[in-house]
């Protein structure tokens, strides 16, 4: 999955890696936000009430979570449903 920000930061849900990374407009290289030891993110939704949240599935667990992170560091993710994804 795939986001873009106001501020047209790149958001990518890498299922390979099992993490998020963001590019800041002309970079060549991003930061990642949030690791999934036991997950692979598919699909990304940026947070409206909060730049420093995401929504992702996870197609791996079925589940549907909402991670927070700041600035470059990672900190939690928080299933807050469980289904079919």
């Amino acid at each position: 999955g795939v986001a873009v920000d106001t501020n047209l930061n790149l958001y990518i849900a890498d299922n390979e890696n099992q993490r998020v990374v963001c590019y800041s407009p002309n970079a060549t290289s991003g930061v990642v936000l949030i690791f999934l030891a036991s997950g692979k993110p598919f699909g990304i939704a940026l947070s409206q009430n909060n730049p420093n949240e995401i929504y992702l599935t996870d197609d791996h667990r079925d589940t549907y979570q909402l991670c927070r992170f700041s600035g470059a560091s990672p900190t939690q993710c928080v299933v807050i449903a469980n289904g079919s994804v």
